[in-house]
């Protein structure tokens, strides 16, 4: 969902970036977390077409699709 750093000056925690089709409001509401998110958050870039193969490559188990809670 995102990449998280830190804010120590109001101490919460801050989006860094994002992956694509992620709305802002989305994250409080997936992550049960107050979260800073600046207007100007980076948007994660989506992985190559060669950087998906070699993950298939290596996930034989698909474990990339696995939902952890």
């Amino acid at each position: 969902m995102a990449v998280y750093g830190f804010n120590e000056r109001i101490k919460v925690r801050k989006a860094e970036s994002i992956h694509p089709g992620i709305a802002a409001k989305m994250m409080p509401e997936n992550t049960g977390l107050e979260s800073e998110i600046p207007l100007d958050v980076k948007i994660i870039e989506s992985p190559s077409e060669k950087e998906l193969r070699s993950t298939r490559k290596l996930d034989t188990d698909n474990t990339r699709y696995t939902e952890f809670r």
